[in-house]
């Protein structure tokens, strides 16, 4: 009877195909071969984002690709470590000057990084102005920091005192304080007590997220022939939706250990522990989930893949991409190889991975950024062209493909050409279209370009102005030392 719960509950609430991948969250690399961090370091592949969608009150998870819509947008990701190397900035500035509105960006980047122990111990140096902070920011770090321990149910009902105090400075009202006391219902599995809370609570700020814990609930009530932890399970993955991620582990692993054949909080624990950067014991779970769920043993092989790349172990990530044969996911894993390879500095390996994306259908424009950024702009800061040398045919026919997959807005195609030009000594055909970009996106690089440009030229007042330029836009203090002493010499 279980069994056929099981076959029940998993018809219905086909899990996860895939998950939110947020590279807000995610960093590259570390490793900088050219002097700009504000080139994207690595391949600025694609970000892949996972979403959850109804259909038909079946759970499914749809790939999409987080493609920027135009140049500037690309130009101006820097995907590359990009919230940690503005969370160091923002520490070396409040190291220098303590200011409440610098803490709190700090905060918030902790907190997009999943970073909530820091977070909330950055909030606990300022004890007489804690909250000062965004009450809503300081309670998300706080319910997902190790305060609330799994294990300790009553600990979650610490996050009260907070917002009695947010309460009294005004700052948050008695339908907030409604809020957090139906979370602790929810997290302790009260949920008729939650239900009921939920009543007195009308503040619209609040109806999405209850309305997502409301229809996990009453999906158990609708099918009252499986199991009540089926219930816990649907609630857990509500919990994760909503990025509450210590209540969905807490239920989720509660869960777990009641039904080994009950997929979904497996996938809840997997999932959670991926996204909030525990890549070990994520690993574990996608593993276990690959042995029992056959029907989507590749994605698991993926993620899994995906989790080693993250923690610098590139054969492990090829070896278990590579074993990757779902088609949706082709894309996605023909673009996660050649970061590995990226990694290993195999140029063979990178560009006949590229050349296999060149054939997807859904190749977009950060596949051709991606290209032409390591191939030409990263090139030209190392000069190192090995890359480009190993295959020059291939950067024509990316060339000829972006013409004719991106017709629409062709600043990508240019940005190109400009980049091939420079690399190959041709400056000047490219100088007013890197003159039109710099002003447009603002980028150092491109105007440390412009300089490099204008000192071949023996332009020094237009060389000196750019460097300047360039400088005032950099956050790499090695680029930084770079152009001043480009500067010092004109």
């Amino acid at each position: 009877m279980k069994h056929k719960h099981t076959q029940t509950l998993w018809l219905l609430f086909i899990v996860l195909t895939v998950l939110v991948i947020i590279f807000k969250d995610a960093y590259f690399s570390q490793h900088k071969t050219s002097p700009q961090e504000d080139i994207p370091q690595k391949s600025d592949v694609v970000v892949t984002q996972y979403e959850a969608t109804k259909e038909d009150n079946t759970t499914t998870w749809q790939t999409s690709i987080e493609a920027s819509k135009n140049l500037e947008d690309i130009l101006s990701q820097k995907i590359t470590n990009k919230n940690i190397e503005d969370l160091k900035t923002l520490q070396k500035i409040y190291e220098e000057k303590k200011s409440l509105d610098i803490l709190e960006k700090i905060v918030q980047k902790q907190v997009q990084n999943y970073q909530f122990n820091d977070a909330i111990k950055n909030i606990a140096t300022i004890l007489d102005q804690w909250w000062s902070i965004d009450p809503n920011l300081h309670l998300h770090a706080y319910i997902n920091s190790n305060y609330i321990s799994i294990n300790k149910p009553e600990s979650i009902k610490s996050i009260l005192p907070i917002v009695e105090r947010y309460i009294d400075e005004k700052k948050l009202n008695q339908y907030d304080y409604n809020f957090y006391q139906g979370l602790i219902e929810l997290r302790n599995k009260k949920y008729s007590a939650a239900l009921e809370l939920r009543k007195s609570n009308t503040n619209p700020v609040y109806t999405t997220t209850i309305q997502t814990f409301e229809k996990a609930i009453h999906s158990y009530n609708a099918a009252k022939a499986i199991p009540p932890y089926y219930q816990d399970g649907l609630v857990a993955l509500a919990a994760m939706k909503n990025w509450y991620f210590t209540i969905a582990r807490k239920i989720a692993l509660e869960t777990a250990f009641k039904d080994e054949k009950y997929i979904l909080p497996y996938q809840v624990l997997a999932y959670a522990h991926f996204l909030t950067n525990n890549r070990d014991t994520a690993i574990e779970y996608f593993l276990k989930l690959a042995d029992f769920d056959k029907n989507n043993k590749s994605l698991y092989q993926f993620l899994i893949g995906v989790s080693y790349y993250r923690q610098h172990d590139y054969d492990s990530s090829v070896l278990y991409i590579s074993q990757v044969n779902t088609p949706k996911l082709e894309t996605d894993k023909l673009r996660y190889l050649i970061l590995d390879y990226t990694e290993m500095q195999n140029n063979t390996k990178i560009n006949l991975t590229r050349q296999k994306l060149l054939g997807q259908k859904d190749i977009n424009q950060s596949d051709f950024y991606s290209y032409f950024y390591n191939t030409f702009y990263k090139a030209y800061f190392s000069q190192d062209k090995s890359l480009y040398n190993e295959n020059p045919q291939l950067a024509i026919l990316f060339s000829q493909k972006c013409n004719e997959v991106i017709w629409i807005n062709n600043s990508i195609c240019l940005y190109g050409e400009i980049g091939k030009n420079f690399l190959e000594g041709k400056w000047g055909k490219s100088e007013t279209d890197l003159i039109n970009l710099a002003n447009t996106y603002k980028q150092s690089y491109l105007y440390h370009m412009l300089g490099d440009y204008y000192t071949s030229k023996t332009d020094k007042q237009s060389a000196k102005e750019n460097y300047a330029k360039a400088l005032s836009l950099t956050n790499d203090a090695n680029e930084e030392m770079i152009l001043k002493e480009k500067l010092s010499t004109i």
